[in-house]
């Protein structure tokens, strides 16, 4: 990403920040906040005290309001059948609100979360762009991730 714009001078600022992270979770917040070159924007909201995720309808209508390049979606388990998951629905809630309002949906988890389900849905298979994993994908996990047009990345 390229620098911002002053909007008052119209010139190029050296300490603008360069990249803008959006976050319902107060502990992903507070690990960026003291890097100048990142804006944090954390959307409000009903905090869940063992994740620090900021859930319920603040955090939605924040959400609803603003539009992202790329979404890096955590989960806890992801079926290629059924879709990515968690184990709160006020949290599934939100991140599908992040999801609608993303341009591209970048989910990252170990292998051993590929082919397991969770409580909540946060979206269907198909609104992931890629996966990036772990070389432990087993091939079938990667045959059906792949047939529902995710791009799978193992490192």
């Amino acid at each position: 990403m390229g620098r911002l714009t002053d909007a008052h001078t119209s010139r190029t600022s050296r300490s603008a920040p360069r990249l803008t992270v959006v976050s319902s979770a107060l502990n992903i917040a507070s690990a960026l906040v003291l890097r100048p070159q990142i804006r944090i924007v954390s959307l409000g909201g009903v905090v869940r005290s063992r994740s620090y995720e900021l859930t319920g309808p603040i955090a939605t209508e924040a959400m609803s309001s603003l539009w992202l390049d790329c979404m890096v979606l955590g989960f806890v388990g992801l079926d290629a059948s059924f879709g990515a998951t968690c184990s709160d629905t006020d949290e599934a809630a939100v991140t599908r609100t992040m999801i609608e309002h993303s341009e591209t949906i970048l989910a990252v988890g170990t292998s051993e979360k590929i082919g397991k389900r969770s409580f909540a849905r946060i979206c269907k298979t198909p609104a992931i762009n890629t996966l990036i994993t772990d070389k432990g994908l087993n091939r079938d996990q990667l045959k059906l991730l792949k047939s529902a047009k995710v791009e799978v990345i193992a490192v």
